[in-house]
């Protein structure tokens, strides 16, 4: 027997720099986003040579200084991009793509790219926390939570107790895999919410 080890991991892209702003993200030279606006989140997964990998950022036609990250053989990882007052800065998340080991459940998080806001937020589905306090540029850590239809789900600030986003009538299938993002702001007509189902 031979043993080859994977060399590779798989990456994707998360857009939460100010809105009416144009994205285009490479990470060790494979294209995440061209051209991209607040919000978008991959709905697929990169190949990339595992090791230490260059980023590279074009915002509004502009090349954007990023630091280098790190990615190990066998992992999955979602780059977010994200700015404030002192420029554009990005956040290597790590995935945790594994199904809910008890029937019944799905695993759900929350990825806050909420540039126009700045401040933490609160994921609840009917009422109940799921996530709280998540600073700009994180993502909370996953939680298993029931399966079903029609959930209410309510993203918060958790600073003011706002309501940012509410969405009725919510299915999380059963041994699924979650991320809600959030992107945008102030104001309501510029709040970005997608539920990605991972897995």
């Amino acid at each position: 027997l031979t043993l080859f080890r994977n060399t590779q991991a798989r990456v994707r892209g998360a857009v939460g720099i100010s809105r009416n702003t144009r994205l285009t993200a490479r990470v060790g030279g494979a294209t995440l986003f061209s051209n991209a606006t607040a919000g978008a989140i991959g709905s697929r997964y990169t190949r990339v040579e595992a090791g230490t990998l260059p980023v590279e950022l074009v915002v509004d036609g502009t090349q954007v200084a990023a630091p280098s990250r790190t990615l190990e053989a066998g992992a999955d990882y979602t780059l977010l991009v994200w700015d404030d007052d002192a420029g554009t800065h990005t956040t290597l998340i790590s995935d945790d793509n594994r199904l809910p080991n008890t029937s019944g459940t799905a695993k759900l998080r929350l990825l806050n790219g909420m540039s126009g806001i700045g401040e933490p937020i609160n994921l609840a589905i009917d009422y109940s926390p799921i996530a709280e306090g998540v600073e700009l540029g994180q993502a909370s850590a996953f939680v298993n939570v029931d399966s079903g239809t029609g959930f209410q789900m309510d993203v918060t600030n958790t600073n003011t107790s706002l309501s940012l986003l509410r969405r009725d009538d919510v299915t999380l299938q059963a041994s699924s895999v979650y991320t809600m993002f959030m992107a945008g702001g102030p104001n309501s007509d510029q709040i970005v919410g997608t539920l990605r189902k991972d897995r």
